[in-house]
């Protein structure tokens, strides 16, 4: 109050209503446009950890083949079983195994073949060398 009585505004204490009403529109804004992609990002994370997995249970089964001196065999059930044990796979996880059996052997060579992951639209495939056993990966084409 002044000395007359009367109320007097100092400026430049606090915001108003709408500046603050404009300030929330532009952070839900912001919000609603960064969500999504942060989503999409953590899919992919995910898809490509499970591909990941898959490919080290695969260097895990030849490395137990060599270890053991015995032959280690893997099809769809056991590869996923050794892939959850690495990092659970989503549930949309689909693998497929060409040929249905994949059997790594005491020398360290192989039944060749390929394994494939597919999980949240993305695709992961791994080679298997049949005269050496080796697992590389196999280059997708980009999106």
């Amino acid at each position: 109050m002044s000395a007359t009585g009367k109320r007097t505004r100092v400026p430049g204490r606090g915001f108003t209503l709408i500046e603050m009403l404009v300030v929330l529109a532009i952070v839900a804004l912001v919000s609603a446009l960064a969500f999504p992609a942060v989503d999409r990002t953590l899919d992919a994370r995910r898809a490509v950890a499970a591909g990941e997995a898959v490919g080290r249970a695969l260097k895990a089964a030849r490395a137990e083949a060599l270890r053991g001196g015995a032959a280690v065999t893997l099809d769809v059930n056991s590869l996923r079983t050794r892939s959850d044990e690495a990092a659970p796979l989503p549930a949309d996880a689909a693998i497929a195994l060409t040929p249905q059996r994949i059997a790594f052997h005491a020398d360290g060579s192989a039944i060749g073949g390929t394994a494939r992951v597919e999980t949240g639209g993305r695709s992961f495939g791994w080679r298997i060398e049949g005269e050496t056993g080796l697992v590389r990966r196999i280059a997708e084409p980009q999106r």
